[in-house]
């Protein structure tokens, strides 16, 4: 059996294969009473650098909005190469040592930082088991112990995200409980989309994108152009039909097509508030920059809300049927391909049983879905996000 091995970079990495910690910073030293946003990446395994890549995007948007604060990044090492994968991407390793990534070490290398802006954890989720980190064994989930000492180390403004298949069925919510916090999670599996010349992204397989070639550099989403093999043109976002996969086939439960937002336990005031600030530092074909205009914050909301698929009419369609619904004060439009969810910001009107013999019997897990029509919950999540930029876009 190998050794393990975690790569801090701070930027921070974690590794497998001698499963080695890497640190990366910029700038490069550790300050633990800092602003600080934490990005953490599982083992990609067959999808290879690709998490750790969306990860680089989001960390030179959050770099050119929040150029004061400082970024931790951890991720969990793809092969012997990955170090030199990622001092040919830009990031400075300033440590490394043999260490395991499991949930209770990524809790003891965060817990030090007493202001942390936002968190970011991508990787392969199960439904029910979380976030894998070093590999499947070790979990981020609702087995996580000790979360609530994180309660109390973010600012007034923070966040979570967590970026991967089915995150929400059971961790958004639960997260968002346990650290009395805003998560915003995914109901559906993410697809990794990559941007292209004509300055939208689409998904990165055959048949989803048009002729003309991927882009070079991003000057889309990054006010400073920025090239595209060092990361920054690659995110993971929610696909507009129901998951299919290993945990299940979700068809007649359904999903939902975007990052939904939990504020459990949280104001009003705080939700709205975590919610206009994420739009600030997501890989987007909208740069909002750090004052984003009316416009410019609804054509955000497009592209976080909407499909897009090789011939543009999946978000032309969805772009005009938001604003009819908005016109005729009708919510009940969603543009996912299957039966929605009915959410607020607490839960979503489901439940979910999983099987532990799924590899057997390839059934996963079941999803009850308690909404039988259309439901309002992308548009009240619409209007959320509206609400929020009135209240916060002037301060």
């Amino acid at each position: 059996m190998k050794n393990a091995s975690i790569i801090i970079l701070f930027f921070v990495l974690f590794v497998q294969s001698t499963y080695a910690l890497i640190q990366i910073k910029v700038p490069h030293q550790i300050e633990t009473q800092k602003r600080t946003h934490i990005i953490v990446t599982g083992k990609g395994s067959e999808q290879g650098y690709q998490f750790q890549q969306v990860a680089l995007g989001m960390i030179a948007k959050i770099k050119e909005i929040y150029p004061e604060d400082q970024i931790y990044f951890l991720t969990a090492q793809e092969n012997s190469s990955n170090v030199e994968m990622l001092q040919s991407w830009g990031m400075t390793v300033t440590n490394s040592n043999s260490q395991k990534l499991s949930d209770e070490k990524l809790l003891e290398l965060i817990s030090p930082f007493q202001r942390i802006a936002s968190l970011h954890i991508i990787g392969h989720n199960a439904p029910h088991l979380g976030t894998a980190l070093e590999n499947k064994s070790y979990r981020f989930g609702t087995k996580t112990s000790n979360l609530e000492r994180l309660r109390n180390h973010f600012t007034d403004d923070a966040f979570v995200t967590l970026q991967g298949c089915n995150t929400g069925f059971t961790l958004g919510t639960f997260l968002s409980q346990k650290l009395r916090i805003p998560v915003a999670a995914a109901f559906t599996s993410t697809e990794f989309q990559r941007l292209h010349n004509n300055g939208h992204f689409y998904i990165n397989d055959p048949g989803h994108y048009p002729e003309g070639g991927w882009a070079a550099t991003n000057a889309v989403s990054l006010q400073k152009p920025y090239a595209c093999p060092s990361g920054a043109c690659l995110r993971l976002k929610p696909h507009w039909i129901p998951y299919s996969g290993a945990w299940g086939t979700f068809g007649d439960a359904g999903g939902l097509g975007y990052y939904k937002f939990f504020c459990r336990e949280v104001s009003e005031e705080t939700c709205l508030r975590a919610m206009y600030k994420s739009t600030l530092i997501s890989v987007s074909d909208i740069n909002l920059g750090p004052r984003p205009n009316l416009q410019q914050y609804k054509n955000y909301l497009n592209d976080l809300f909407c499909p897009n698929d090789r011939s543009g009419m999946l978000r032309s369609d969805c772009i005009q049927k938001i604003n009819q619904s908005l016109l005729k004060n009708d919510l009940t439009y969603d543009p996912f391909h299957g039966q929605t969810l009915q959410c607020d910001f607490n839960q979503c009107k489901m439940d979910i049983k999983c099987s532990s013999f799924r590899l057997i019997f390839r059934s996963g897990c079941q999803i009850t879905n308690y909404a039988s029509g259309p439901t309002t919950t992308m548009m009240d999540e619409y209007l959320t996000y509206l609400k929020a930029y009135h209240l916060f876009s002037g301060l």
